[in-house]
Formats: structure tokens, sequence, C-alpha cells
């Protein structure tokens, strides 16, 4: 065997969660052909199981990085060695962004506030909501729990962050929201959550 070609069936710069099949293509030698793939990850090789007679790898990427490389090794199947006859690989770009599901409801909400609590009345924190699973683009809706009752604070939306400024002190607020995949309209959440976060007196 002289060589072997490695192609992707999907062009550089994937998402995370993207499904891309390589395919090797032997030249030379005599078939039937066996085949060992490889990842690697930016520090290792990483063997993706053993020998095998298909000549294509499904490889699902979920985290981002420039530095991922694809690797084969082909032998012949006659040839017992563990070792490969030709092999080849190529570099491929995986981007920080997700690709959604199609269908499928919500399953999870993160909450995070880009300040720690307590804070003291006046002060703005701004709640990022981060969905897990259902159809994008999502929509919001932004709840408040001052002790006593729940207050809807911001409607339906497909903002998924909210800027809270609370007037009043209070030790058992609690920032909530709700979540449901676009397509939905019924006032109901997929998924929710809440944070406890407590105001102090004062002015910020």
């Amino acid at each position: 065997m002289s060589a072997v070609t490695l192609t992707p069936n999907k062009p550089q710069s994937q998402p995370v969660g993207t499904t891309i099949t390589w395919t090797a293509t032997p030249s030379g030698g005599t078939a039937p052909f066996l085949y060992k793939w490889w990842t690697f990850n930016g520090d290792i090789w990483i063997a993706s199981g053993g020998w095998t007679s298909s000549n294509t790898f499904g490889w699902t990427p979920s985290q981002p990085s420039i530095n991922y490389r694809i690797g084969v090794w082909v032998k012949r199947a006659s040839n017992g060695a563990d070792e490969q006859e030709a092999s080849t690989s190529e570099g491929f770009l995986v981007t920080g962004l997700t690709t959604p599901p199609t269908s499928g409801p919500v399953s999870a909400v993160m909450l995070s506030a880009n300040r720690m609590a307590p804070l003291p009345a006046g002060s703005t924190v701004v709640w990022t909501a981060t969905p897990t699973a259902g159809v994008a683009p999502y929509q919001y809706k932004w709840w408040v729990f001052d002790g006593d009752a729940w207050i809807i604070i911001g409607d339906w939306s497909t903002s998924n962050t909210l800027a809270w400024t609370p007037t009043a002190a209070n030790a058992n607020y609690r920032v909530g929201v709700w979540v449901r995949s676009a397509g939905n309209t019924v006032d109901a959440m997929e998924a929710s959550t809440a944070t406890p976060f407590a105001i102090t007196p004062g002015s910020y």
C-alpha cells in the first residue's frame, strides 16, 4: 500500500456537537483493508477503537478547539501486525457554537448572575439563562420572589438576560426564569430554575 487520503463530509469550522464523517481511501495494496482511527485533542493521540473493516469514522467533538486532528492507519487484512502500512491525518477546527436539536422540550436551564450576593438596594444585577436541549430560538419569562409571592418582571421574550435593580432591601429575594422552545405558545415553562439573592439596606 502506497498511501491513504482522508476526507470529511463537512467543511472546516463546524460547531460543537456536529457529527463529521471521515472517509479513508487507500491507494495501492490489495483489498480487503483494515483501518484504525485516531483523534488528537491538542495534547495526545487517542485510539478510537481497534482495527475495523470500516473506512468511515463518525466523530462528534464535545469541546471547541483549533488543534483537533483526525488520523487513520491502514493495512491489508492479511497483515496481523498492529502497525500501519500507510497513514495520514487532517486538522479540523471546531467552534464554540452549539447546534440546537430539532425536536424535544428544554430539559434544563442554568441561571447565573454577574455579581455576588449580598448587594445593597439600588444595585443592578445582570442575570443570564442558559438552556439545555429544546429548540432555539428560546423564549424566556422572568420572575422575582419577594418572600411572599412570585412577581413577573419580564414577560416572554427571546432575551436570555435580565437586568434587575431592586430598590428595597430583602433577604428573601429569589430570581427565577421559565424557558420554552421556539414555536411553543403555551404560557408554561418547559424548564425553570430560581436562585436566592439577598439585598441589604442602603443604596449603591
